[in-house]
């Protein structure tokens, strides 16, 4: 939760994007309910999916995120 936080403070201050994060449990729990393979990057706004990379870990694109995110400012 402390990584967690200062991630969340750390992209407002150095990026200005303001974003919830959510945590799993140590159990891993929703990770094993919601297993996605491949991985993939993905924003919500609300409930709907507005962005959602190439299969990874060899096809998404850390870039193409950014510049998205970029344009939602």
């Amino acid at each position: 939760m402390v990584a967690a936080n200062q991630l969340r403070e750390r992209m407002a201050s150095d990026v200005g994007l303001h974003s919830k994060i959510l945590c799993d449990t140590m159990d891993n729990h929703i990770s094993k309910l919601f297993a996605a393979h491949p991985e993939r990057l993905v924003v919500l706004k609300g409930e709907k999916v507005i962005f959602i990379g190439g299969k990874g870990p060899f096809d998404y694109s850390i870039d193409d995120l950014e510049s998205f995110l970029q344009k939602q400012e």
